[in-house]
């Protein structure tokens, strides 16, 4: 069950030496799959418990047309910048955020990719662009990365006074 937490990719093969090595039993790779399907299901559920889960996630998904329209009430500045993700979920999380009229930071878009390569960014920047901002001039502060600076670079809509390139805390 550990090893499966660790790494939901966990191979039969793999399961199958750790097995010989620990409890000194040879086990058919048909044993080493059922038991790796009843760990993922003991840890994650089955498929019925997260398909039941999928309401829950569409409204959530609705709820991003609420932060849109917040989105044009607040600061004309957002901060964009990636984050490293940390335990099970490898990877990065491109994040904008901008701030309200009392000073809370309000999450705009994410996106969790697993690498923050320039056509990430790009592909952020553009969503980002066609769906939340629309027609609204904000001005963007960007973290000094490369992935970054080279996607705003390849934006049209995107070039300065529009997007400045600045270090924050």
């Amino acid at each position: 069950m550990h090893s499966i937490e660790n790494d939901v990719s966990y191979p039969m093969k793999q399961i199958q030496v750790d097995i010989k090595n620990v409890l000194h039993v040879d086990v058919t790779y048909g044993k080493a799959w059922r038991g790796r399907r009843r760990a993922i299901e003991k840890i994650y559920g089955i498929w019925e418990s997260n398909f039941a889960e999928l309401p829950k996630y569409i409204a959530a998904l609705q709820a991003f047309g609420h932060i849109i329209h917040a989105f044009h009430l607040c600061q004309p500045v957002v901060s964009v910048d990636g984050y490293h993700l940390k335990g099970s979920c490898k990877g990065k999380m491109l994040i904008v955020v901008t701030k309200d009229a009392n000073n809370y930071i309000l999450s705009v878009a994410f996106a969790v990719v697993d690498e923050e390569t320039s056509h990430d960014w790009c592909w952020v920047f553009y969503q980002f662009r066609h769906y939340v901002t629309q027609d609204r001039k904000s001005r963007v502060i960007l973290d000094i990365h490369q992935g970054i600076i080279r996607a705003m670079k390849n934006l049209k809509e995107w070039k300065e006074p529009l997007a400045y390139h600045r270090f924050y805390l």
